[in-house]
């Protein structure tokens, strides 16, 4: 229910922290409005998209999630809504992307009405320039797979808020991986890796789910490296061995976070920005001084 903190029926909804071009600013809402004060009419999800890179402060408890339905419903009043038929869901509307990739049936069934309206504003990947790619619009070819459609599609969703929808959309990742693409796979359990460790406080399960799609990446990892050869890529990183090296080092299991650390180095694996030098010689040091 909104209350509170209000301007003679001018709701305040944010202010902006210090360090941000509006350092102090409002943002405040009356009859349906986002605005800041002397400046520009902004959108719910203009305004969600402020608390989700914090550059906001809430007035109270409760807004951001508020903020949220507003976007979801602003969006879904410019959607249109799917068909059914005796029933039956009809997904031969859904084109784009997402059509392109026969995930037009998934698409309308995984999701309610506003979170699909939610998802393609949100969307917006760059050197598109049509409005609700993902269902619109008619692609004759492409590279991508529906995999690594999904995948690039749950990296839009990872804040608090969106974890949900990034889940969702990261398990029909896996399911739709096709028979013998390991880098699709690959980039998949990465995702799943970051989305899952993110929510192990909050999720039942999500800590479990963390250390599993870890341990599905490094399971595929020499095959993965084979492949990116073939396709000339540089040298990067491994979130299952560096996501995993990490939780074992916190349990104090140092003798297998050293195991991980030495395997992901001899593979050729970076860790971060860097090799694993640093780490494997820390936790070198720990077990010296433990054993």
């Amino acid at each position: 229910m909104m209350a509170s903190t209000s301007l003679g029926g001018v709701i305040v909804i944010a202010t902006f922290r210090a360090g941000t071009e509006a350092t102090g600013q409002t943002i405040e809402y009356e009859n349906g409005v986002f605005w800041i004060p002397g400046g520009a009419q902004l959108t719910a999800t203009q305004v969600f998209d402020y608390g989700q890179s914090e550059q906001i402060e809430w007035a109270y408890d409760g807004l951001r999630e508020w903020v949220w339905q507003q976007a979801a419903g602003q969006a879904a009043s410019n959607a249109p809504v799917a068909s059914v038929d005796g029933g039956r869901i009809d997904a031969s509307e859904v084109h784009g992307s997402l059509g392109y990739c026969r995930l037009g049936e998934w698409w309308l069934t995984a999701f309610t009405e506003a979170e699909r309206a939610y998802i393609e504003e949100k969307y917006k990947p760059m050197g598109e320039s049509r409005d609700r790619s993902l269902t619109h619009g008619s692609i004759s070819w492409t590279t991508q797979t529906a995999a690594g459609l999904l995948s690039d599609l749950s990296t839009w969703f990872m804040g608090p808020a969106d974890r949900h929808l990034a889940i969702r959309i990261l398990e029909k990742a896996e399911v739709v991986v096709e028979e013998g693409a390991v880098l699709d796979r690959h980039f998949v359990y990465g995702q799943m890796v970051k989305v899952y460790y993110a929510e192990r406080e909050t999720r039942q399960g999500a800590f479990e789910a963390a250390v599993a799609a870890c341990e599905r990446q490094i399971a595929i990892g020499p095959q993965v490296l084979v492949a990116m050869r073939r396709k000339d890529y540089p040298p990067v990183a491994h979130r299952g061995f560096k996501q995993l090296a990490i939780i074992r080092e916190k349990q104090g299991d140092f003798t297998e976070a050293l195991r991980l650390s030495r395997e992901a180095s001899s593979q050729g694996w970076r860790d971060g920005k860097g090799d694993w030098s640093a780490r494997i010689a820390r936790l070198e040091r720990r077990l010296s001084k433990n054993g």
